[in-house]
Parts: structure tokens; sequence; C-alpha cells
């Protein structure tokens, strides 16, 4: 917390589930030795991490599916339900858990070997308005403040962070914002010849900016024009979708709770000293118009169905060629990718663009 040396851990952990989590992790790459028991491990937690709390209240969007079952475990008054709904519990933090993991080794592929996978997350932060003043006086409630918009991305193939910040004039603009920015990074790796053929990209659950067929026939355009064999998209479960694009937001968030800024240019100049490891510090790009990806690609786009459940999404050629769409219910699923009918890939073009999109 700002005022204080307390953590808060997400609203879903457990722990006991942090706990298997360490044993997980320990077995897998540190040590094959004995390890500490559940009893020993909340003793330590106990004696070294009284900071670290679970917070009953956040102002964070919740899960659906974590609410609904706390809700009906509190009701449930039979031994047998609380077992079964506890059981319930467990599988949907193993999933979300699993869901993380899966991109958090991603991720870690692109760190290893990036001239083989370039892997990056886009998501959005609260908007700033300006003039900020810290401590922030109640006439200011009524005042006509400009509000600016920041997008964060992390390119972890080259290990950048990035804030893109924009006016509300283009607030509204859906899968063009968010391609404008994919763009924007896109056009410099090309430049400096450091595409490398697989690329994974990691988005907010958001159907109006990202889970739409005007981002998928973007980057099954990508894969056409033959910038990548492959590009993989994926959606972490809605109220878990909190990653590293979001302590991102948090470093400059907490001290401008204490510091006035007056102006874009002086948030900029700050960044320094929020930042101050120059390597976890992002640039700041100031966005001055926007690609018109949706009319560009309305004419050619076929209609798409279903796309609402899917988790984890693929573009690739099929052997003739093609570009399709393959799906699966989540990044972490063991199940072969889905296609159609017929487990073909899907089509997302009736015929390809010829031209390039327009500014908006």
């Amino acid at each position: 917390m700002p005022d204080n040396h307390t953590i808060h851990l997400p609203m879903y952990f457990r722990w006991n589930n942090i706990y298997q989590d360490m044993v997980a992790e320990m077995e897998e790459i540190w040590t094959t030795e004995k390890l500490p028991s559940l009893n020993c491990f909340y003793k330590c937690v106990k004696a070294h991490f009284r900071h670290v709390r679970r917070p009953r209240m956040t102002r964070l969007g919740k899960c659906d599916t974590c609410v609904t079952l706390a809700h009906n475990l509190n009701l449930s008054q039979s031994h047998q339900q609380k077992q079964q709904l506890r059981k319930l519990q467990d599988d949907h933090t193993k999933l979300h858990r699993a869901e993380r993991l899966a991109y958090h080794q991603r991720r870690d592929q692109s760190f290893k070997d990036p001239s083989e996978i370039l892997s990056m997350i886009i998501d959005a932060s609260s908007p700033m308005f300006l003039p900020h003043v810290a401590p922030f006086p109640k006439g200011f409630c009524r005042a006509e403040r400009l509000k600016v918009m920041i997008y964060g991305l992390i390119n972890h193939s080259i290990r950048k962070k990035f804030l893109y910040l924009l006016l509300p004039t283009w607030d509204q603009q859906g899968p063009n914002l968010t391609l404008t920015i994919l763009f924007h990074q896109l056009l410099q790796m090309k430049s400096e010849g450091r595409l490398p053929k697989q690329f994974f990209l990691q988005l907010d659950n958001c159907y109006k900016e990202n889970k739409n067929k005007y981002l998928f026939g973007a980057l099954a355009f990508l894969v056409h024009i033959g910038w990548f064999d492959s590009v993989q998209i994926s959606f972490l479960i809605a109220g878990h979708t909190h990653e590293d694009v979001d302590q991102l937001f948090s470093t400059f968030a907490v001290p401008m709770k204490e510091t006035s800024v007056s102006s874009l240019p002086q948030f900029i100049e700050y960044l320094d000293k929020w930042y101050p490891r120059a390597n976890s510090r992002p640039t700041a790009i100031f966005l001055t118009c926007l690609y018109d990806f949706k009319t560009w690609l309305e004419p050619h786009l076929a209609r798409l169905e279903g796309h609402s459940k899917p988790h984890s999404f693929l573009f690739k050629k099929d052997v003739d060629g093609d570009v399709k769409l393959w799906y699966r219910d989540y990044c972490s699923s063991k199940e072969d990718w889905q296609g159609d009918q017929n487990n073909n890939g899907v089509a997302l073009f009736i015929d390809l663009p010829q031209s390039l999109p327009s500014q908006g």
C-alpha cells in the first residue's frame, strides 16, 4: 500500500495455493530434496510475512466464477456440498493459474530466444486527468481537466516497455487503437530486421478492442504477407487478467497520489524519477493519429461467429497456403487446435486487401 509496507495478494490467492505452487516450482527447477510441509510453510508466513495479506475488498473487477462459488459456499450448510464447492474452487484456481503459467512460459521463451519467438502484452490503464494536484482539492471535482488515455505495451523479446499516451479523440476507436499500437512496434522491429517467425500476443479479454474479427483479420494478414509463420493470441480468464503490464502502471500510479503533475511533458519527465532503473523505465510515446484498420478490412472479412468463449487462437497457413484460424478453450489446454465442422481452419477472408489502411 502507498502509505505503509503492506502487500496485498490478489483476491483469488489462498496460502495453500501459494504453497502448492512453491512445491511444484521447487520440484521442477530447484531441488528434489525434502521440501517443507504445509504446516512449516504457515509458520514461516506468520513469522516473516505478516505484511503480506489477502484483502477483504478490492477495486479491481472480480471473477464471476470466484464470486459465485464463494457466495454459494457461504450459504451452504451441507458438509458434502461444501466439499463439492471447494473442489470447484480448487479446479478453477488451477485453471487460471495454469493460464498465467502458460503466459509466463511464452514470455520466458521470448527472453531466451528472441530470434525465434516474439512475445508482447498490451493493456490499458485508468485515464489520467491533467492538471493533477496532490492532495486532491475538493474544488477540482467540477473542474474541466484534460483526459489522457494510457496504454501499456511490454515487448519481451527486446526487453522494453512502452507507455502510449493519447487524447480522448481516439478513445472510441476500438480495434483501430490496439492495432495502431501493435503495428507501431512491429514496423519498428521489421525495419531493424528483428522479426522472428513466431508471434505470441497477450491481450485483455475485451470484445470491443481486442476479441473481434478486425484484430483477427489483421493478425492473419501478417501471416499471409510472410511477416510470421504463425501468430497465437491468448486472453486470460476474466477477473484474472492482471499481469506484468499492470505492474508497469502501478509504478507511476502510486507516486502520483503524492505528486502534482501539471502537464503531459512534466509527466514524461517524472518517469525518470518513478522508474529509477533504466532497464525497467518505459518509453513514453504520444499518439497523434490512428490507422483505420476497421474500414480497410471490413469489405474483405467473412462472417465470424462463436469466438467469444475460446481463450486462445492460432493463425497459420493450411496445406493449400491459405491463412486460417484455429482455436481452443484455453492456452494451457491439452486438446488439439479446433477449426470448422470438418476440423479445417476457419476462413477469415472473402478476398484479401490489396491496399494499406489509411489514417483515421
